[in-house]
């Protein structure tokens, strides 16, 4: 029997659906090469739905000792098993568990903020390689955007064109613990002439109302699983600092970002640094009419958008011009593969 590879993660109000979408786009580029299963709370009835519609194996857990005897049991199969851990939670026992018990060890360590005792960390966050850190020597480090965990989805549609003029607006504010910022939004747009696809959460708070609320003839809202199937025809996307944000940038759609929280400074100053993304600041900061202003001034300004454009393409999209660099998310995958054997 050849070892099980566990990946356990949890969703969190921050980030939504995020780590799903990632592990489940490595999940699949490592599966011919190894039995994946999934750990995920009982309470994250949409992520585990999203997974088993994906044709992943997901087992439930309730609580830490719940997962510590699923972690045993897997441990001690023939094969024995691995595991990828993404969460932000304290170190605990089954850290513990898992270095003694488990064949190997990975982290997704996007902060750079905690100790591991780990075979391998994973930081595909752009700037990722400029962190320190806490692990030892001999921990692989897989850093950056040639690391990136984009669904296969994404990588299939081609990169979008700049027009001269500027139509479709895709927004995708990402939150999840309230809903000021998209509702503020939604408000102001009315009387603007482009045509907006607002994507609404899964989880965020009055999701259905909001709906009702908002029918303007320039608002259609859509699903974060219908992104990919619009995200080709956008011009431009207003969206926060989070995975989507990756996803969109492999099509090389012009962004203006949001910060929603205080973990992604570092990254989002690269991102500007280098001219990949115009990012405002912060969620409770930024201002609706930021927003706009923003905006109307990248739709009238070809120039910058064709720059943007062309920087991120060269950044995420690199393989498409470069014949000794691939997807990021076989890369990725590959590293895992090569850990594992």
């Amino acid at each position: 029997m050849a070892q099980e590879l566990l990946i356990k993660m949890d969703s969190v109000k921050s980030s939504g659906m995020d780590w799903f979408y990632r592990m489940e786009a490595l999940a699949k580029a490592v599966d011919n090469f190894v039995q994946v299963t999934f750990l995920c709370k009982s309470a994250d009835d949409a992520g585990i739905q999203y997974l088993k519609s994906k044709d992943l194996s997901v087992m439930k857990y309730v609580d830490e000792a719940d997962l510590i005897d699923i972690v045993k049991e897997s441990s001690e199969n023939q094969g024995g098993c691995s595991i990828i851990i993404d969460n932000k939670h304290r170190v605990s026992k089954l850290d513990k568990l898992c270095s003694e018990a488990c064949n190997k060890v990975i982290y997704m360590d996007e902060a750079a903020s905690r100790s591991f005792k780990a075979d391998m960390i994973i930081n595909p966050l752009y700037g990722s390689q400029l962190l320190e850190y806490f692990v030892a020597p001999e921990c692989e480090k897989i850093l950056g955007t040639e690391y990136n965990l984009v669904r296969e989805e994404f990588l299939e549609i081609p990169p979008i064109r700049i027009n001269k003029f500027v139509d479709t607006i895709l927004v995708h504010l990402g939150e999840t613990t309230s809903n000021n910022l998209t509702r503020e939004f939604l408000a102001a747009i009315a009387d603007e002439e482009y045509d907006f696809k607002v994507v609404l959460d899964t989880n965020l708070v009055n999701r259905e109302q909001i709906k009702r609320e908002y029918k303007e003839r320039n608002i259609k809202f859509i699903s974060e699983e219908d992104i990919c199937m619009v995200a080709g025809e956008c011009d431009i996307a207003i969206c926060g600092v989070n995975h989507f944000m990756y996803e969109l940038a492999t099509l090389g759609i012009p962004m203006i970002g949001v910060m929603l929280s205080k973990d992604r400074v570092k990254e989002s100053q690269y991102l500007v640094r280098d001219g990949l993304i115009e990012i405002l600041g912060a969620a409770g900061i930024v201002a609706t009419a930021d927003i706009l202003s923003a905006l109307n001034r990248m739709a009238i300004n070809r120039d910058r958008r064709e720059d943007i454009h062309d920087a991120l393409i060269r950044e995420f999209r690199a393989w498409e011009y470069d014949n000794s660099k691939q997807p990021s998310t076989t890369h990725a995958a590959k590293a895992v593969i090569k850990l594992l054997k």
